[in-house]
């Protein structure tokens, strides 16, 4: 259900007088010079940008967005699954120029490719596969991911060694091949104990 406006009454000249008298007043003054005052105070103890510039080559004091920086210097980038995604200013010959540059960049590209040879076009190709584009602890979890297939598959790969038997598994198999022969005694026929009839 979609919910209706309320109504705003025009404001009558006895209204406007009254607050034209309030936002004149002392305490009206007073008021707002205390939230400034506090505002303010929130304001500076905000982090800093910090980045050197290029006029003074101090430390900017620009309101730190959430990446460190302010928006002159870098706040803006992509951040996440959209980081290498190149964003385009709202100028419109700022806006050429960042298209005219891509393109620039995008032929470079493409004419570096050609000139590469198989071996290197297929080592290009291996290392794109391995550094695909996305945020940092991504990319971190692929790298461990491969480095542990490839532990797995070298573990795998290498011959099995058998561990050498302790002293105590060597007097165990011992206790057991005698007790089995004493048990084949028991278990062979009383013939075959004392010899045969005709021995």
């Amino acid at each position: 259900m979609k919910k209706r406006k309320p109504r705003t009454r025009p404001e009558t000249p006895r209204q406007a007088a009254l607050r034209d008298r309030w936002r004149k007043s002392p305490e009206w003054r007073a008021l707002a010079r205390k939230g400034a005052y506090i505002a303010l105070r929130k304001f500076a103890a905000r982090p800093k940008c910090g980045a050197k510039t290029r006029v003074t080559g101090d430390p900017c004091r620009g309101i730190a967005m959430e990446n460190g920086r302010c928006y002159r210097h870098g706040g803006r980038t992509p951040k996440g699954d959209a980081w290498h995604k190149p964003t385009f200013p709202l100028p419109a010959d700022r806006f050429a120029a960042k298209a005219a540059d891509l393109q620039r960049r995008a032929a470079k590209q493409e004419q570096r490719r050609q000139e590469m040879t198989c071996e290197e076009l297929e080592r290009h190709k291996r290392w794109h596969e391995t550094h695909t584009p996305g945020p940092k602890t991504a990319r971190a979890s692929r790298r461990d991911e491969r480095r542990r297939t490839e532990e797995a598959r070298a573990m795998l790969s290498s011959p099995r060694r058998e561990p050498e038997p302790s002293p105590e598994a060597r007097e165990l198999e011992a206790l057991i091949d005698r007790l089995r022969a004493h048990l084949n005694e028991l278990d062979a026929p009383e013939s075959a104990k004392h010899g045969g009839l005709f021995d």
